[in-house]
């Protein structure tokens, strides 16, 4: 079994969300431009663009705490990996 890093884990898993959220709204019919405007009440669920998340992997103690933001003024998927 190959380990893969978590730029790549966290790539496929917003991408994956997205299009989840993307073709359930789209089958029940909600129009691009409403996401827009419920974008703060689907932040914590579907993870819109833009999306940074850093990362703190505590390995001693294996635990793992992630920091999600939505600052517009970032990249969307930018990662920051922590490990202790």
């Amino acid at each position: 079994m190959s380990l893969i890093s978590w730029n790549e884990y966290l790539t496929l898993f917003i991408d994956s969300l997205r299009n989840m959220y993307e073709t359930e709204f789209s089958t029940i019919g909600v129009e691009p431009d409403i996401l827009k405007e419920i974008d703060s009440l689907i932040k914590w669920v579907a993870f819109p663009k833009p999306c940074q998340i850093k990362v703190f992997e505590f390995s001693s103690v294996n635990r793992v705490l992630w920091i999600v933001s939505f600052d517009k003024n970032k990249p969307d998927k930018e990662f920051e990996i922590i490990e202790e």
